[in-house]
């Protein structure tokens, strides 16, 4: 299903409204049995009845019969987001995105602009088209459309004005269904954007690489993917690495490698997959939204509407993600393992080289714990696999071909805070109740000048890190705390609060609004500010571990369960997501002073 209805505009306008609304209602089911749980509720029929007479009424004396009028069109790489309505011809794509109100939020801005970037740089059967995008706030009674940037902010009336006077007369008939059935790839601006920003600039969250392993690893890679291509050959390769040692950075820069215009790979249609959203969004963010980074979910559902060309290569972040058989199952996706679907994808084509990013030590989501065993099981015995010397014993008896296992594919040196090594380790320490060992590890912190604090002042944070990067552009500092903390905003634009300017509203640095374990895991901030909640205590010499309960209540986590393991694994995240240091903020509550004395016990200075 490519729409959930498509017409020319001269059909559209003969359609019964009732009779339209019924296919609305029967597309929107097939909808739901590709994407469970998005039901229909009363709100988007209300949306729709109000879209289709203010098309009715501004398409009236609409002089053009061979446009065509596309609802609902589905953009599988998106997660099966829906523009509202898109009016097509030969050498015009109008965006229309309709909202019952007389204004627009962030929110509706980021959603038309997302539409907009994806048909004019992802799209191929759009590629070299006019691409306007509208905003209709059909309660609006203004008679003018205000352009903030690319979108036009339209009334009723604005948009028949509009479409008066920047419709083109098509030059030829559009072959609709090749149209709707076009390919998703990153156009050429796009490429050259990964380009400009690797050889150029800095990934400002990714790209501060100081470790020998990264080099060593990635030529290591290049190796395998040419004997590959070579022999005809596929091969699985799996790297592990400690929190902040570079597995994202030598993902990215693997694609970027094989995307080179002059690389032998530039055909394979190398792709970045994860399991890891707000990771992505960040990455869309700075690399200009290449159409080469996405959702496993997004991947294999557009690669099976045969909307990605064949894939040879494929690099998966957060490998350990992956949706075992049995959630699978429970989500009405097959009786399969996300892991078997990446296989069989990638052993279609002749040779093919999945390489699998593995974290340690930081799982926080359901099903993550097993996540290296669904490896073992899907893979295929034509199959190569080269690992990482941490996950030998696990592929020792795998039916693969041949097991290689190579020392460079695990990335033990952290590169993500100033040649502080030993953060992950003081971390781990910490949070294993090793507190001897922190403290030895903290003076190693220490002595690397890597700047770590507690304080239960929260203006004195402010003012340290606004005094410390007074005028520096290029830095990133933001609160981040558990996803159990009340204060965590659940519907922030990630990508604009880690990537835009401090004096952005939306920035990081405006310190106004925190995010989660899940939303800054796999990325990094110069000096995140660690607030501590309620779900993880100091009590009788040891770490307790709460979680919220069904009445919305905390209660201690059962010792050895996954909860008990997440919420820990929680503060492991928090902790290590620093360049230049970390800040700890503890409330002054009486519950939190012993958490607040075992930080300083093992040595961490007082902000002053």
């Amino acid at each position: 299903m490519y729409s959930f209805c498509t017409y020319l505009v001269e059909q559209f306008k003969q359609i019964d409204k009732s009779a339209w609304l019924e296919t609305m209602k029967a597309a929107h089911q097939r909808y739901e049995a590709e994407y469970p749980g998005r039901t229909l509720h009363p709100d988007q029929i209300f949306a729709w009845n109000d879209c289709f007479d203010v098309l009715q009424r501004v398409l009236a004396a609409f002089p053009y019969p061979d446009f065509y009028i596309v609802f609902e069109y589905m953009l599988y790489q998106e997660n099966g987001c829906r523009p509202d309505v898109l009016l097509v011809s030969s050498d015009q794509v109008f965006v229309l995105e309709f909202k019952h109100k007389d204004h627009a939020t962030d929110a509706d801005i980021a959603q038309a602009d997302m539409y907009s970037r994806f048909m004019s740089t992802c799209h191929v059967e759009s590629r070299g088209k006019e691409i306007i995008t509208c905003l209709v706030l059909t309660t609006s009674k203004s008679k003018e459309e205000y352009l903030d940037g690319s979108i036009h902010f339209v009334s009723e009336i604005g948009l028949k004005k509009l479409l008066k006077t920047r419709v083109k007369a098509p030059q030829k008939t559009l072959d609709i269904e090749k149209w709707e059935a076009s390919i998703y790839e990153p156009d050429k601006s796009s490429l050259r954007a990964m380009i400009d920003m690797f050889e150029k600039g800095e990934l400002p969250h990714l790209k501060t690489a100081r470790s020998s392993k990264i080099p060593v690893a990635a030529a290591f890679l290049k190796k395998v993917t040419a004997v590959a291509k070579a022999q005809k050959e596929h091969w699985l390769c799996i790297v592990s690495g400690v929190p902040g040692a570079g597995k994202t950075l030598l993902g990215v820069q693997y694609i970027y490698e094989m995307r080179k215009p002059d690389s032998p790979y530039k055909n394979a249609n190398a792709a970045y997959v994860s399991g890891n959203g707000p990771l992505l969004k960040v990455l869309q963010g700075q690399l200009k939204y290449p159409t080469f980074l996405m959702k496993a979910p997004d991947f294999v559902k557009s690669y099976n509407q045969k909307r990605l060309k064949e894939t040879e290569l494929v690099v998966f972040d957060e490998a350990q993600r992956m949706w075992s058989e049995e959630q699978m199952k429970e989500k009405h996706r097959g009786d399969f393992s996300e892991n078997q679907q990446i296989i069989d994808i990638l052993s279609s084509p002749d040779w093919s080289v999945l390489i699998a990013l593995i974290g340690e030590g930081q799982e926080i989501y359901k099903g993550e714990d097993g996540g290296i065993e669904a490896w073992v099981k899907a893979l295929p015995s034509t199959w190569k696999v080269a690992c990482s010397p941490k996950y030998e014993e696990d592929f020792k008896h795998c039916q693969a071909k041949e097991l290689q296992v190579e020392p460079s594919l695990h990335l033990n040196v952290s590169i993500r805070s100033q040649g502080a090594e030993q953060v992950s380790n003081f971390v781990n320490a910490l949070l294993d109740n090793k507190l001897e060992e922190a403290k030895k590890l903290y003076h190693e912190i220490k002595k690397k000048h890597f700047r770590m604090y507690v304080t239960q002042d929260f203006k004195a944070i402010k003012d340290y890190c606004h005094i410390l990067y007074d005028g520096r552009d290029d830095k990133r500092y933001g609160c981040i705390t558990s996803s159990q903390n009340p204060k965590v905003k659940r519907d922030t634009n990630i990508a604009r609060w880690f990537n835009d300017l401090p004096t952005s509203l939306a920035s990081c640095c405006q310190m106004k609004v925190s995010q989660s374990e899940f939303d800054v895991e796999g990325l990094e901030l110069d000096l995140p500010v660690v607030g501590w909640f309620d779900d993880l205590m100091w009590q009788d010499g040891k770490w307790v571990p709460y979680k919220k309960n069904w009445s919305g209540q905390m209660e201690k986590c059962v010792p050895g369960t996954p909860d008990y393991r997440y919420r820990i694994n929680t503060y492991r995240v928090l902790l290590t997501r620093g360049r230049d240091g970390v800040l700890i903020y503890v409330p002054n509550k009486e519950n939190l002073m012993p958490v607040y004395q075992v930080l300083r016990d093992v040595g961490i200075g007082e902000l002053q």
